[in-house]
């Protein structure tokens, strides 16, 4: 009888310490599949950061481009004004010159005359 308690104390040992043993194994699994999932939003994160920071860039890009196409765009307007402004002043000097021409010979013709 001693022997038969002994012997069912050993078994009923053995499976305490198998059911520790799982437990262990379950917890272990259970913290490594927390660390992985840690991992994985981490990574989502980092992955959700580096495409907002590119698409800030790739604004920041379009700002520049329209930025220098609007000064560019002045720049040509301002020439073309310069332009104009200096066609009407070559206009004008040469309608000047034309009636000082006509005053001088008409001058002329009169004291021709």
């Amino acid at each position: 009888e001693l022997l038969r308690q002994e012997e069912l104390a050993a078994k009923q040992h053995a499976e305490e310490e198998e059911e520790a043993e799982r437990l262990r194994q379950e917890e272990l699994a259970a913290k490594q599949r927390a660390e992985e999932e840690e991992r994985a939003e981490l990574l989502r994160q980092e992955e959700l950061a580096a495409k907002q920071r590119a698409a800030e860039e790739e604004q920041a890009e379009r700002v520049r481009q329209e930025e220098l196409a609007a000064k560019q765009r002045a720049e040509e307007e301002e020439e073309a004004e310069r332009l104009r402004q200096e066609e009407l002043a070559a206009k004008q000097r040469a309608e000047e010159e034309q009636a000082e021409l006509l005053r001088q010979e008409d001058l002329a013709a009169k004291q021709r005359a």
